[in-house]
Order: C-alpha cells, then sequence, then structure tokens
C-alpha cells in the first residue's frame, strides 16, 4: 500500500515538477544576474556549466539544487536568502505566489545600478512614500 501524504498529493508539491516556489527563484537567479551585468556565459563559466545550462535554470525548465543555488548566491554575492525574498510561508497564507514582473526586474537592475548610496537611500525613501500612499 502506497501512503500519501498531503505535500506530495498536491501538485504544487510534486517532487518531480517545479513548483511555483522554483519559478520564483528562476526569476530571482536572472534578476541578480543582469543586474551584476552578467551574460548567461559569463556566469555559468565559474560554475562550471554551459550558458544553455543557465538558460534551463533561469527559464525554470531544470530546477537548482541547493548546493548550486549557494554557489550561485556567492558568485552574485547575495545572500541565499535573497532568492527566497517576497514568498509567503504556506502556512502563513493562502495568497498566490507574487509574480515578479519584468518591470520589476528592470527596475531592481537600475536600482543596483546607482553607485551613491545616499542617492538609493532616497529612492527607497521615495518608493516608500509612494506605497503609502497607494494604501490610503
Amino acid at each position: 500500500m502506497h501512503k500519501t501524504n498531503a505535500r506530495s498529493a498536491s501538485p504544487t508539491f510534486n517532487a518531480r515538477n517545479a513548483n511555483a516556489y522554483d519559478d520564483h527563484v528562476a526569476k530571482r537567479i536572472r534578476m541578480a544576474r543582469k543586474a551584476r551585468g552578467m551574460s548567461q556565459t559569463e556566469f555559468g563559466e565559474p560554475l562550471g556549466i554551459s550558458f544553455q545550462q543557465i538558460q534551463k535554470y533561469e527559464s525554470g525548465k531544470n530546477r537548482v539544487s541547493a548546493g548550486r543555488l549557494f554557489e550561485m548566491a556567492n558568485l552574485l554575492e547575495v545572500d541565499i536568502s535573497y532568492f527566497f525574498e517576497g514568498l509567503e510561508p504556506i502556512s502563513r497564507s493562502k495568497k498566490p505566489l507574487p509574480v515578479v514582473l519584468s518591470s520589476a526586474e528592470e527596475l531592481y537592475a537600475k536600482f543596483c545600478s546607482i553607485k551613491s548610496p545616499g542617492v538609493r537611500k532616497h529612492v527607497l525613501r521615495l518608493v516608500s512614500v509612494m506605497s503609502q500612499a497607494d494604501e490610503e
């Protein structure tokens, strides 16, 4: 008799197929690579993988192992938690996962290209004020 738990029965948690979390991580990998101004080839070389494999990771066709994700975080100089920012734990929320839009990627890349910490601080303050105004 085959036992099935709630996690493996759900299509969201199918061990063989990429899920919404994998898709989110794939988009965050692409966003961080672009923010660093790296091509897929430049990103793959120090990892010992081809640009085609990077394409598969970034498109979500291939899932990224924990070890590979750790290597990518080090190469991209981001904390491993960067790849999971914006995700809500299942136990806290039943809301759909946020979608990373191409405009968000562009905004992030442009923000990262700002050299002045003071200017970045002002941009964050501006965005914070604007988001609060939308809530009122």
